[in-house]
């Protein structure tokens, strides 16, 4: 097998999000009181939804830069950009009985993990959803090796 052949076998199922666990800054799961794990469904950096969201930032941005005025971005507005690349890659929640049984949130809203993530009390759970989405092997397709 050549390299062209195992890289072409390379596949990632960017149109369905990755389930993680959310973990304390001991980095074992958080249990309620049930046993039960609370897990946030999330799409990968490089999926298409991020692909669709980044084009609408830089088209807002070429939009605002039009008529040779310049276009000024602040810190505020990068930040800003972040948490709602954040926000879009959120697809779910819910929680996980010990007996494997996955209870989603009926409530849940995306909107709701705006003010989690723009918080810096929540940098760890942020940085652990940066670091999720960005790992490509949390979305890979199992593959066989024969």
């Amino acid at each position: 097998m050549s390299v062209l052949d195992s890289i072409a076998k390379i596949s990632l199922e960017s149109d369905k999000p990755g389930r993680m666990i959310i973990k304390g800054l001991d980095s074992q799961p958080i249990r309620a009181a049930d046993g039960s794990v609370s897990y946030i469904d999330l799409y990968s950096a490089d999926s298409v939804v991020a692909q669709k969201h980044r084009r609408e930032i830089d088209r807002r941005r070429l939009v605002a830069s039009r008529g040779g005025r310049g276009l000024k971005i602040t810190p505020e507005e990068l930040a800003g950009d972040a948490v709602d690349l954040l926000v879009t890659l959120t697809a779910g929640a819910g929680t996980i009985a010990t007996d494997g049984t996955v209870m989603p949130d009926e409530d849940f809203k995306a909107e709701k993990f705006r003010a989690i993530y723009a918080d810096p009390a929540n940098a760890e759970f942020r940085g652990q959803v940066e670091d999720f989405v960005g790992e490509r092997g949390n979305f890979a397709k199992a593959s066989s090796t024969s």
